[in-house]
């Protein structure tokens, strides 16, 4: 999942819900979502840090 441009919360648990969806199968995915939203919301604010490109680094 790309973090730049930032991502909503919203985004981030629908992103990981479709994966979780794939992999466990769709009827478990509403339990994972408690799990699953935590790490959203992590994914949501480091998506939306403002690192310098200097700092962040570089996958190439």
């Amino acid at each position: 999942m790309r973090l730049k441009p930032a991502v909503s919360v919203d985004e981030a648990v629908n992103w990981l819900a479709t994966q979780a969806s794939a992999e466990w199968g769709v009827e478990v995915t509403p339990e994972l979502i408690k799990t699953l939203t935590p790490m959203a919301e992590a994914m949501a604010a480091i998506s939306a840090a403002d690192v310098p490109w200097d700092v962040e680094p570089m996958f190439l």
